[in-house]
This record gives C-alpha cells, sequence and structure tokens, in this order.
C-alpha cells in the first residue's frame, strides 16, 4: 500500500497568514501530516477486500482549522472519490487529523482553516484483513 500524500504548497489553503510565516506554516502541516502516515496508511489498510483484489485509490480531501493553542479542530472530509460510502476510514482519518499538534504561532493569535489532500494506492494484492 502507498500513501502519496501530496506536500505541494498550492494544495494546502489557508488564512490568515502573514507572508512572513506561511512557510514555515506550509512545512509546519506537511510535517504534522507526515508524522500520522502510519495512521492513514492503516485506515486504508483496514477497509475489507477480497483476497488478490487491489483495493480502489482514493482521494480524501481533510479540512481542519489551526486553532491559536496549536490544535485542530472543525476536522472534517470535503472530499472522497471512494466509490462505496466507508464511514470507518473516514472517522479513522479524522481520529489521525484531531490529533494533529502543530509547532507555528499565527499572527495575532489568528486561527487558519487548512485544505490538504491524501491520495491512498494500493499496490500490493494482499492484506492482513484479507477475505476470501
Amino acid at each position: 500500500m502507498i500513501l502519496a500524500v501530496i506536500l505541494s504548497l498550492s494544495a494546502c489553503k489557508s488564512k490568515p497568514i502573514n507572508e512572513a510565516s506561511s512557510a514555515v506554516f506550509a512545512d509546519d502541516i506537511r510535517n504534522a501530516v507526515k508524522e500520522h502516515i502510519p495512521e492513514f496508511v492503516k485506515c486504508y489498510e483496514a477497509i475489507p477486500k477480497k483476497k488478490n483484489v487491489k483495493l480502489e485509490n482514493i482521494k480524501v480531501i481533510i479540512g481542519f482549522t489551526v486553532t491559536p493553542d496549536h490544535k485542530v479542530k472543525n476536522s472534517k472530509i470535503v472530499s472522497n472519490t471512494s466509490k462505496k460510502k466507508r464511514p470507518e476510514f473516514e472517522k479513522c482519518i479524522l481520529d489521525a487529523v484531531n490529533n494533529f499538534h502543530f509547532e507555528t504561532t499565527l499572527q495575532n493569535d489568528l486561527e487558519a482553516d487548512i485544505t490538504y489532500p491524501l491520495v491512498f494506492e494500493d499496490d500490493v494484492t494482499t492484506h492482513s484483513n484479507s477475505k476470501k
């Protein structure tokens, strides 16, 4: 299983951050996502699948607000390309997002609204939870 986390600055939308702190804050966001990749992978691998059948590739856009105390609030799935409804998968993703913690202090203790894409790609044909 490959989790292709898109780490481009253009994929990370935020407000209200001044130019000087935006690059530092973008790095902080990327680091928070990278730190939780193992959790995201577990979410994807927990999706039941038939033996020798690849899971579909899924792109999930997460949205959340970073608070002045460096925590996450208002986490949500903005979009999900999965062909099936997978509430357990989405809950698992949001549980990981809710554990993000940021080091950067935002200017004037403002909040920042973030959207971030996660792309899940299955490159293997068996998982530990495979079903026949």
